[in-house]
């Protein structure tokens, strides 16, 4: 099972990376909370995911003292964001449904956090007994079957209809996971394998949504741009503006940075650099304003 464990986690890194790096590029063209908590929720997932797998590449490699020494330190590190992540759940989720809670909540959550790691770190030192990992999969699916739950009857709340569908398929994910720990304490031999397999369910789901927000901003941006574009062709072809300069010229009149022109195209911000240094050469400018004059200008006068 170490090879098969070995393999979950790695795909499950490579996966939760991959969602991480388009939630990142979201954020920067949208100043939602929802954006800013879900960034924050994959790098905690990507943190687990790099110390599993960091934990099964020392048990192979390491002597068999310094594979125990990392396994006390791995097993801290891991109740230590389990911890964080009890608490990051409730609140990530008051983020996406917009929903007021008092000291109560608060209260709650934080103690089963700290009972959570409490716990983990007794099973630490006197070794991870029986009645210890159970107390801590108790706490880890009431917190999810609240979560769940809550989430389920607040979707109405969540304007964006394609942030909805998201969190339909992650509740769905997290319901199937409930299950899954429960057979993980009758079958301890795939105990390692039900966390990695729901961060690459959830980390699939992000970079199926992220793919399709990112393709429908694109569009969206492109078809405005478009409709505001209202200078002459004419004013471009004395200057020979290659198809290329007339896409990110165009860009510019409208407003974008050369960081939003690199997204929009899809090229790196040092090639639209390159090309606005050519542009304002050939039109003989040396600012985006100058070119806009001219852009504007009549090119009859």
């Amino acid at each position: 099972m170490l090879g098969g464990s070995l393999l979950a986690y790695g795909i499950a890194l490579i996966l939760v990376s991959i969602a991480l790096a388009f939630s990142i590029s979201v954020k920067i063209f949208h100043d939602s909370i929802w954006f800013k908590w879900n960034i924050v929720f994959l790098s905690c997932l990507l943190g687990t995911m790099f110390l599993g797998f960091s934990g099964f590449i020392c048990t192979l490699f390491l002597p068999e003292m310094g594979a125990l020494v990392f396994d006390y330190i791995f097993t801290i590190i891991i109740n230590t964001v389990m911890s964080f992540v009890l608490v990051l759940l409730p609140y990530f989720l008051k983020w996406i449904i917009r929903i007021n809670w008092g000291s109560r909540h608060r209260i709650i959550f934080y103690s089963l956090s700290v009972i959570y790691f409490v716990s983990g770190l007794t099973g630490v030192i006197i070794g991870d007994e029986f009645i210890i990992s159970y107390i801590k999969s108790i706490i880890f699916i009431s917190v999810l079957i609240y979560c769940i739950t809550v989430l389920w009857t607040h979707l109405s709340l969540i304007e964006d209809v394609k942030t909805q569908s998201v969190c339909k398929a992650i509740n769905i994910v997290s319901i199937v996971l409930i299950p899954t720990v429960l057979l993980v304490r009758i079958f301890p031999l795939f105990e390692n394998l039900a966390y990695p397999v729901y961060v690459i369910a959830v980390s699939i789901i992000m970079i199926v949504y992220y793919s399709l927000r990112l393709g429908v901003d694109k569009q969206n941006i492109r078809t405005d741009k478009e409709k505001e574009k209202s200078f002459s062709s004419e004013i471009l072809n004395q200057y020979k503006i290659t198809e290329r300069e007339n896409e990110i010229i165009e860009l510019i009149y409208s407003g974008l940075t050369n960081k939003e022109i690199a997204y929009i195209l899809s090229i790196s911000v040092n090639t639209v650099n390159n090309h606005v240094s050519n542009i304002f050469g050939k039109m003989n400018v040396g600012s985006r304003v100058e070119l806009i004059r001219i852009l504007t200008s009549d090119p009859w006068d």
